[in-house]
């Protein structure tokens, strides 16, 4: 019994250093193939295999197209700062909705100014070489809660017309089963009106509204936005539309 043992444990030993000279054999051809191959390749006499690439999947890198800026580019400016007594004035500037910051281009780099720190810019349109007017909306309050970030101001009057510029960040549809859509987010610009009377702010998006901005005027407001077919998602239009309330109203 005690011989039959013995037989058992030598051959397992035996066993056991098969598995290791094979082992360290494997790992041996494994290092001599890949610096064979290493050497093809910088020769170029190296075969270009991709048949184990096959089963993988595409890229599903994403990126957010777009930008986050009111005007992408820059404009010249003068800007009032709070608790500044004089403007700053003849700086390039763009203002970055989403981080709510105005940025400066200055000689030695881009300078950052906190939104909150603004009380208003004015700078040149680059698209229609125009001025625009920015003011802090938190002076303006919707729903008896003050605003965040900047408004434009596009009739500076009783009844006041401003823009507010919205960004919604759209996400990917990519399917990567069916590979399907679109991999990359986006960011999309929505332009919102309002009317305000005392820095009250009310949406303005339709007929509908009319009643609300000048009740006693109503008939004779409807009869003029059917006239002159105003269309209450057109900017020129709207302005068109708030001056002719407040000739209204004074009358």
């Amino acid at each position: 019994m005690r011989n039959t043992k013995l037989y058992i444990f030598s051959v397992l030993l035996s066993f056991g250093g098969l598995c290791v000279s094979a082992q360290e054999s494997d790992q041996a051809l494994r290092s001599i193939r890949a610096n064979n191959t290493m050497n093809q390749l910088s020769e170029g006499n190296g075969n270009l295999n991709t048949t184990g690439l096959y089963g993988m999947g595409p890229s599903t890198s994403t990126k957010v197209l777009g930008d986050p800026y009111w005007d992408v580019h820059w404009g010249i400016s003068s800007v009032e700062l709070k608790g500044g007594k004089e403007l700053v004035e003849g700086n390039y500037v763009r203002y970055d909705i989403y981080n709510d910051e105005l940025e400066f281009l200055l000689k030695d780099g881009i300078k950052i100014i906190p939104g909150s720190k603004v009380v208003s810019v004015v700078w040149q349109d680059s698209l229609f070489s125009k001025a625009r007017f920015l003011v802090n909306a938190n002076k303006f309050k919707q729903s008896g809660v003050p605003l965040t970030g900047f408004v434009e101001i596009l009739v500076d009057n009783e009844i006041a017309l401003l823009k507010r510029m919205n960004l919604n960040i759209k996400k990917p549809t990519y399917n990567q089963a069916l590979d399907v859509g679109n991999k990359d987010s986006r960011i999309v610009k929505e332009e919102v009106y309002y009317y305000s009377v005392n820095n009250t702010l009310a949406r303005l998006k339709s007929k509908k509204d009319i009643k609300a901005i000048s009740p006693k005027n109503q008939a004779v407001l409807e009869s003029f936005v059917k006239e002159k077919k105003i269309k209450f998602n057109n900017e020129g239009d709207l302005i068109l539309f708030i001056e002719y309330c407040n000739t209204v109203s004074k009358n």
